[in-house]
Order: structure tokens, then sequence, then C-alpha cells
């Protein structure tokens, strides 16, 4: 009988805020795989989206550091400041092999 490998989930670890500046949001995340991902990103106080984008069109393609293990930069440079003395949120969407996820709505507290 063939051993199973016990399925991993898609993310591994992260995200983790990386760098935020008035220009520049980055964060990272270790998947099991290749994930096409969409970055959200929002005022927390009234939800008002600043910018929505596919994470391929803007940021640097995976890098595969083990057989299920990629590292996923998300380095988004906005060419208007982001609002000073404004709480901002962030959301990372994907497509699972189910249905479209969330990070803010999938992951444990």
């Amino acid at each position: 009988m063939q051993k199973q490998e016990p399925k991993l989930p898609d993310i591994i670890a992260g995200p983790i805020l990386r760098r935020v500046t008035r220009h520049q949001f980055v964060v990272w995340l270790a998947t099991s795989k290749p994930l096409d991902i969409s970055l959200l990103l929002y005022r927390h106080d009234d939800g008002t989206t600043l910018f929505k984008g596919k994470v391929s069109d803007f940021s640097p393609k995976p890098i595969q550091v083990g057989q299920k293990a990629f590292i996923q930069i998300v380095s988004y440079r906005s060419a208007e400041p982001f609002p000073e003395n404004v709480l901002l949120g962030y959301d990372l969407i994907y497509q699972s092999e189910e249905d479209e996820k969330s990070i803010a709505t999938s992951l444990p507290d």
C-alpha cells in the first residue's frame, strides 16, 4: 500500500508585514504551491478601497524553496501617498481548490 502524503494548507506561514512607508506596502508569506493572489488595501474605519489588484501584476514571481514550499512577496508601490493618521487594513484573496479564500476570514486569529 502506498503511503499518502498529508495535505498541506495553502498558506504555511504568514502573511508577515515586512515594510510600510508612505508609498509602499510589503508582506511575505510561505505557501505550499504557487497561488494566484490579489491584494486589497482599504481604510479600516469605513472600508473604502484604496487599491485592489493581482499580485502578479506588481510583485516578483513566487520563489520555490522546497518541494512544497514557495515564498510569495507582495510588494505594492502606490503613486499617491497612503493617507496619514488613518488605520489601513489589507486582505489577500486567493483561489483554493474549492473556492476563493480571503486571509481575513480563512486564517485562525
